[in-house]
């Protein structure tokens, strides 16, 4: 079964908290009949009504939370409630509008935002600095693809390190593994990483200049 759902919010006016989500945040608006007013931007339906509510909020989830923090304040009827904190792996900042609604903007910060290098996902032991150097060599995977590609590499090199007769994971094990999943047109950022992590890359690939 599919559902359209909504949700109700309860603001102290709804008409003016409407033609609030209206202009500062884009959101299509309409009064209907049996409902009141209903607002919704493509991601979310809010159904507005009037009465008292414990500071109703709303969270938007930005790509680029300063600046859009920015644009929102420069509108006279929302201030700043807190600065652009960062909690582990998410920004977050309050915002109180005059119509009465709390904006939370977060931004969830991803891998490489956070600096980190995340574990492989092996089963066999691997030489420590094999594991780090392919951890790094990862990143010039897209991030959308990043997950994958770390399964598939990590998986490639086990394969090849037992089929060596080895039981723990080795550089020549790993980098072979990068050459046969990577596609042809990632081979110059593969042959650069390599070389960065001081790998003689042309041991396991042609130069690709």
């Amino acid at each position: 079964m599919q559902f359209a759902v909504a949700t109700y919010l309860n603001t102290a006016d709804s008409k003016i908290t409407a033609k609030f989500l209206k202009d500062a945040l884009n959101f299509h608006i309409e009064y209907r009949s049996g409902y009141g007013w209903w607002v919704e931007n493509g991601s979310v339906t809010i159904i507005l009504q009037d009465g008292s509510a414990n500071n109703p909020s709303i969270e938007v989830q930005c790509t680029h939370i300063e600046k859009d923090s920015e644009l929102l304040l420069q509108r006279p009827d929302i201030q700043a409630v807190t600065p652009i904190e960062q909690h582990h792996n998410r920004i977050e900042q309050q915002l109180l509008c005059d119509c009465g609604i709390t904006l939370r903007l977060s931004k969830v910060l991803n891998e490489d935002e956070m600096g980190e290098l995340i574990s492989l996902p092996s089963s066999l032991p691997w030489d420590s600095k094999t594991d780090a150097c392919t951890r790094r060599i990862l990143r010039i995977a897209p991030l959308s693809f990043r997950e994958k590609a770390r399964e598939r590499v990590t998986q490639r090199a086990e394969y090849i390190a037992v089929e060596a007769g080895s039981l723990m994971v080795q550089e020549a094990h790993a980098m072979q593994a990068f050459v046969e999943i990577t596609l042809d047109f990632q081979y110059q950022a593969l042959f650069d990483a390599m070389q960065q992590e001081g790998i003689h890359a042309t041991t396991y690939m042609q130069d690709p200049s």
